[in-house]
Formats: structure tokens, C-alpha cells, sequence
């Protein structure tokens, strides 16, 4: 019996668009039909976006509520080999069938990382307060690398939240950085996770001005930013 999968979007070409990224299939062979059309709302309110039904064929192997059947892999084209990457996939497919969210994933990856991307209509769950779901998440699937003895990096994504995250770190750290050597005393930034702090290490490494700290005890600690001693 096939099975049916609702995909939203501002316009219709974006409905389409993540229907195929979230199940794998070409966008020409997408069947599916408009639940919902569009409406521009005014001066922002009021507006909706267009709602597709996607019809999915038994064999695609696709998971009811997305995700890939635990076993089934997740994306030809996109499996990586290894027992790291084996015991994610297996628990997020457990996750997501389990979990009342509705997401799906997709890993990918090379002999030094292994990138997980979630997407899905419940996604914007796990990006509230800065990231913080999309942080936890990628914290245990790092863990679950470590334990089958791997050696690369996890990345989890949402969309590109992490590159724009990414982005406003690093502006933060050189405008501490500024104000370091500007009134010649250490500057600290907010608490983060060591994936956080690991980007403000990397964006003043070549600063040959300041050095960078991580202090504090636990998961969550603080950077500082220190003029460099001649």
C-alpha cells in the first residue's frame, strides 16, 4: 500500500523542492497533488503557504512519517560506509519513528566527517533558543561515533543554521577580539557548547595580538579572550 506524505513551502516549487531533498526522489517523479494553494498575506499577516500531498510507492522504502526504514539506509547516493555511521543512521531512524516530531535525515560524509542534515515539518523545533535541540542531538549522535570507535567529526545541520550561526560567532570573536586590544584587558563571551567554542578558537587562531581560554567546569563553558603576551 503506498503512503501519503504532506510537504509545505512558500510557493509550490519550494513544496516540491523539499518533498524530493526529504525523500530522495526526483522531482519529476514526484505524484502528488495541492492540498492547499498559496496567499500573500497583508503587510506580512494573514499569509499561508502551498501544502502538497506526496504519494509514496511501497517499494521507495520510505518510513511513514519520512525517515528511511531502520535497515533500508537512507539515501543510495548518500550512505556512508562505517559502523559509526551504521549505528546513526540506526538510531536516528529509531528517533524519528519513535519521536512525535516529524523530521527526516540524510547522511552524508567523508573519511574525516560524517554530516547529518534534518529537515521536516517539525525541523524549527530543534533550532528554538539558539539551537539548543540541534545541539543536544548532535551532542549523543557524537557520543554514539565515539563509543563504535570513530575518529571523525559529527556535524549535524538544520537547513543552514549552522553555517549562519557560524557566521555570527566569528563576528562576535573579532569584535571582542577589538576590544581586547583596545583596552588591554581579557574579554569573556557568553557560555557554549564545546562545537561553539571550537568556532571562536578557530576564527581569532591567526590573531597574533589575543589568545583564546576555554574556562569552566562541565559541558557548557566560557571563552576568553586574552591580549597576547610579547
Amino acid at each position: 500500500m503506498d503512503q501519503e506524505r504532506e510537504f509545505e513551502g512558500e510557493n509550490l516549487e519550494e513544496a516540491v523542492a523539499r518533498a524530493s531533498d526529504s525523500l530522495g526522489i526526483d522531482r519529476k517523479d514526484l505524484d502528488f497533488e495541492v492540498m492547499q494553494e498559496g496567499r500573500r498575506g497583508f503587510l506580512g499577516v494573514g499569509g499561508r503557504g502551498v501544502v502538497i500531498r506526496v504519494r509514496i510507492p511501497e517499494a521507495a522504502g520510505i518510513h511513514p512519517n519520512g525517515a528511511a526504514k531502520a535497515g533500508d539506509g537512507i539515501d543510495a547516493g548518500a550512505r556512508v560506509s562505517g559502523i559509526d555511521a551504521e549505528k546513526i543512521e540506526e538510531f536516528l531512524s529509531q528517533f524519528a519513528a519513535s519521536s512525535p516530531f516529524e523530521i527526516e535525515f540524510r547522511i552524508s560524509g567523508d573519511a574525516e566527517n560524517i554530516r547529518i542534515d534534518l529537515d521536516g515539518k517539525d525541523r524549527d523545533l530543534f533550532l528554538a533558543r539558539r539551537g539548543e535541540g540541534l545541539n543536544a542531538l548532535q551532542v549523543i549522535l557524537g557520543r554514539i561515533a565515539s563509543q563504535a570507535g570513530s575518529s571523525r567529526a559529527v556535524f549535524l545541520d538544520c537547513g543552514d543554521f549552522r553555517k549562519g550561526r557560524e557566521e555570527e560567532l566569528a563576528e562576535i570573536a573579532l569584535l571582542m577580539a577589538e576590544k581586547v586590544k583596545k583596552l588591554g584587558e581579557p574579554q569573556s563571551l557568553s557560555p557554549m557548547n564545546p562545537y561553539e567554542r571550537r568556532l571562536v578558537h578557530l576564527a581569532l587562531k591567526d590573531d597574533p595580538s589575543v589568545e583564546t581560554r576555554s574556562e569552566g567546569e562541565g559541558f557548557i563553558k566560557s571563552v576568553t579572550i586574552y591580549p597576547r603576551q610579547s
